[in-house]
């Protein structure tokens, strides 16, 4: 059923693309919609779990591409669809979690994508606590982080001098909210000097840093903290590490967590970053284009990337429309034997193009996976 529902939408939208041209932009969408409303009412949830859905996604990559590698497109997304789960980020939308599949040459916007984390706030014991710090503590602990962020900014105005705490929770609040951006101006502009001097500081922006991908700041950042202190020491080294992995410099990275097990040895945690670290430099990368090549055998290209299911799909796909071809010039029928051999090499090369692209995920996956497993495997550092 879910097939046929496919085939029917790429028909749909291969039709409208004559009449769009013919007729203003407009035509397209409305087929698409048309297959929304009437052929593609789920009795579950009500929508696709992929977002955006099959028909949304034919919508974006035929206003974005030329027909024919829109065509591609939209073959290589109905072969994956509702299958092969662990291979794609979650997204929440309109209350629902599905995976994330936008078109390939989009980038993927950071809050897309689900991370379900929630943060506590720090305290320093060796500074004398109030109401207030407490207070903060709660708020934060009960992530109410902007209601936390406002009391720390009443604190900063009535009070002549704050703890160093107060700055640390502060960017916990940020790095709460999605803030980073905000967090990075707010510590440059108005931190004072010996709040940026402090370690535990510039480890909550190191942490916040590493969340938007900027390791290059990060590892400056860490480069000014000098402290004669074996558990700063460890934390700084734990920390290159981590970004040392996130630029897969895998050397570094062994020598960073060398580091770390000399300043605060931990058997487990250091076997761990270890075999890890061992994983990452023995891992070997599915090759795209051999993952292309297989694909002259529909299915081979995703089954070599571990994605049986749409392996399946795309063999089964191509195999019915290839038998629909060969029926029909067998029966003298040409015009449906044309129609439906646009459809089977749309879906041939849909497959190939996209079992290519499967490989490049498929290592970006794997090496993502180590290194959220590495940060996670440390989780002193924040």
């Amino acid at each position: 059923m879910h097939i046929l529902k496919r085939s029917l939408l790429l028909i749909f939208i291969q039709l409208s693309f004559v009449v769009a041209n013919a007729q203003e932009d407009s035509a397209l969408a409305d087929y698409v919609r048309l297959y929304q409303k009437y052929l593609h009412r789920d009795p579950g949830d009500g929508g696709c779990a992929m977002y955006p859905s099959c028909s949304r996604y034919g919508l974006m990559v035929f206003e974005d591409c030329y027909f024919p590698r829109a065509m591609m497109y939209m073959a290589d997304r109905m072969i994956r669809c509702g299958h092969d789960f662990d291979c794609y980020d979650l997204t929440v939308q309109d209350g629902q979690v599905r995976m994330l599949d936008l078109p390939p040459y989009l980038s993927v916007p950071k809050h897309y994508v689900y991370t379900p984390t929630e943060y506590y706030a720090y305290t320093d014991w060796k500074e004398k606590q109030d109401t207030d710090l407490l207070f903060i503590n709660k708020l934060i602990n009960m992530h109410r982080y902007r209601e936390a962020l406002f009391e720390i900014e009443r604190m900063q105005y009535v009070r002549s001098s704050v703890p160093v705490q107060l700055f640390v929770n502060k960017l916990i609040c940020y790095k709460g909210l999605g803030w980073e951006e905000e967090a990075i101006y707010d510590y440059e502009m108005h931190f004072p000097l010996f709040a940026k001097q402090a370690p535990d500081v510039a480890f909550g922006m190191t942490d916040l840093l590493f969340q938007m991908g900027n390791y290059m700041m990060a590892q400056l950042l860490l480069g000014e903290v000098i402290v004669d202190d074996n558990l700063v020491n460890a934390r700084k080294s734990a920390w290159k590490g981590i970004l040392f992995a996130c630029e897969e410099n895998w050397n570094a990275a062994n020598h960073a967590f060398d580091l770390l097990a000399q300043y605060v040895p931990n058997v487990s945690r250091d076997k761990k970053n270890i075999d890890l670290i061992q994983e990452a430099m023995n891992f070997r990368r599915k090759k795209p284009w051999l993952s292309a090549s297989l694909s002259v055998v529909p299915g081979l290209g995703y089954l070599y990337t571990g994605r049986p299911k749409s392996a399946l799909t795309s063999l089964v796909m191509n195999a019915l429309l290839g038998y629909g071809v060969y029926t029909c010039i067998k029966k003298e029928n040409y015009g449906v034997a044309a129609l439906l051999g646009v459809f089977n090499l749309s879906f041939y090369i849909g497959n190939i193009s996209g079992a290519k692209r499967s490989a490049q995920r498929y290592n970006q996956q794997k090496l993502e996976s180590i290194q959220s497993a590495l940060y996670k495997n440390n989780q002193f550092i924040y």
